[in-house]
């Protein structure tokens, strides 16, 4: 058998410290959650569909009062709206017609949340 020459021993240990450091633990690793906004006990997800405008049925309900991290549970229980990646003052629009379904209003496109079933 042929002895492993100092250079090839040298980049074999390289390979293994790259490898073992550059892995994270589970308690390190940040994953985020899906696109949110919450009212109340309610908890919206972002669908991916979108519209330039809405029917004239479709109300101004509030605005986006808090945002919180996408990292972290999403926070519910409050009176007001939070959202998980849209900006405080992105306006929230609905309809009588599909209380399940709201839209939130950013850069001049709505943005379409479905209620999601816990």
């Amino acid at each position: 058998m042929q002895k492993m020459t100092y250079p090839c021993a040298l980049i074999l240990i390289l390979v293994f410290m790259v490898i073992f450091t550059g892995c994270k633990s589970e308690e390190e690793v940040l994953w985020a959650y899906k696109p949110m906004i919450s009212s109340g006990d309610d908890l919206f997800g972002e669908t991916g569909h979108t519209k330039q405008k809405l029917p004239d049925e479709w109300e101004l309900l509030g605005i986006i009062e808090k945002e919180v991290s996408q990292t972290e549970p999403m926070v519910k229980g409050e009176k007001y709206y939070i959202a998980n990646y849209l900006p405080v003052g992105t306006e929230i629009y609905g309809n009588v017609e599909e209380p399940g379904v709201i839209y939130a209003k950013y850069n001049n496109t709505f943005i379409r949340h479905k209620l999601m079933e816990e």
